[in-house]
């Protein structure tokens, strides 16, 4: 959700949108573009991606248009307070179908696939514990290179401290765990 409504308010000069199109950004997300872009003036922004035509609204509008109940409204903020998202059902609903069709055509990779194959090699010797050096020493690299690779890995696996990457190497099942 946070990918599609990023793409639409990137052409948006709100501070709002602004803030949205960094938050994705800050979590790794690709963002693609939109076609047919629309501002509504104190109202959202709407606009097609992928294919597929995106409405952001604001609460105002969603209140208006009969779309956020007191109820809603009141779980949503409550959600809010604690970090979450609030989502209606039948949203929740649509967004786990759309999820499940794209996994089934090969649409949904997960981010170890975006890695390269080099990302994916300097990814296994870390979590193998070599140092940068090692490991531009063993593939012909300099240290700025590969400090240049994990960085780019962490960024394509939204993680934030270098004992992550050893983490998620682990569960990745690209090497063991010590006993």
């Amino acid at each position: 959700v946070l990918r599609l409504a990023a793409a639409v308010e990137q052409p948006s000069e709100h501070p709002y949108g602004r803030a949205v199109v960094s938050a994705a950004r800050e979590r790794g997300l690709a963002v693609p573009s939109v076609d047919g872009f629309g501002a509504m003036p104190g109202a959202g922004v709407r606009g097609r991606v992928e294919g597929k035509d995106v409405l952001v609204e604001s609460e105002g509008a969603l209140r208006d248009d009969g779309l956020l109940s007191a109820d809603a409204e009141r779980w949503g903020k409550e959600a809010a307070s604690r970090g979450e998202t609030y989502l209606y059902p039948s949203m929740a609903t649509a967004l786990v179908a759309d999820y499940l069709r794209r996994v089934e055509s090969g649409e949904e990779t997960g981010a170890y696939e975006e890695l390269t194959p080099r990302e994916r090699e300097i990814l296994k010797l870390i979590a193998e514990g070599y140092t940068s050096a090692e490991i531009g020493e063993l593939l012909h690299l300099s240290v700025k290179t590969v400090q240049a690779h994990r960085q780019h890995i962490m960024e394509k696996l939204d993680l934030h401290r270098p004992a992550q990457l050893i983490k998620y190497a682990i569960r990745k099942g690209l090497v063991e765990a010590d006993s």
